[in-house]
């Protein structure tokens, strides 16, 4: 290979200096770029697509986090469990031993147990941070929250946190598995779990 200037270089090196440029070229090219494992495919996208998708993404959570959420309030079981997905396999754990629930019947009876803890319609959930991502038809979330109203019968603000995994049923995020800590309505809230 000649340059303009007259230079010649064998073929090997020019190989080798095309490599270079092809590796600083697409460094430079990709800087701009985030990769966004945690909401697709592994690819490359620009940085306005990647913060829109994960901006949608968590408003999608937190949209799912508010239907949970006021549907527990109104101690409504239908509504709780509509988060959920609705397959066989759905989990809720909480910070005990005693707090592990599988299956859409243990998750249910959790509910019916915590419901006796509070007052119909007494509880707010607000949210400090909901960080989330995803892969396909399954997402994850973690959030940290608390809940102010009439917990048997004295007004209360609890701190939490809650995460948990997801998956996409008919173009909707439901919930697979979630686990909170720090949120207690009643003493005993639950069973240990049976296989």
């Amino acid at each position: 290979m000649r340059l303009r200037n007259g230079t010649v270089f064998s073929g090997i090196t020019a190989v080798a200096l095309a490599t270079v440029f092809l590796v600083c070229f697409s460094s430079k090219a990709h800087a701009g770029m985030i990769p966004y494992s945690t909401i697709g495919p592994h690819e490359y996208q620009f940085p306005d697509i990647a913060e829109h998708m994960a901006a949608q993404l968590k408003s999608a959570v937190s949209d799912l986090l508010k239907q949970h959420d006021s549907a527990f309030s109104a101690q409504d079981l239908k509504g709780v469990m509509k988060a959920y997905s609705a397959g066989p396999n759905i989990f809720l754990m909480g910070i005990g031993p005693s707090e592990v629930y599988k299956g859409k019947q243990g998750v249910e009876e959790a509910y019916r147990q915590f419901f006796t803890g509070f007052d119909k319609g007494a509880l707010t959930f607000t949210y400090d941070w909901i960080f989330a991502g995803a892969q396909g038809d399954m997402a994850w979330f973690a959030a940290k929250g608390k809940v102010d109203g009439k917990v048997k019968d004295a007004v209360k603000e609890i701190g939490y946190n809650l995460s948990g995994t997801l998956l996409k049923q008919k173009g909707e995020w439901r919930i697979v598995a979630m686990h909170f800590s720090g949120l207690r309505f009643a003493s005993e809230p639950g069973k240990e779990m049976k296989q």
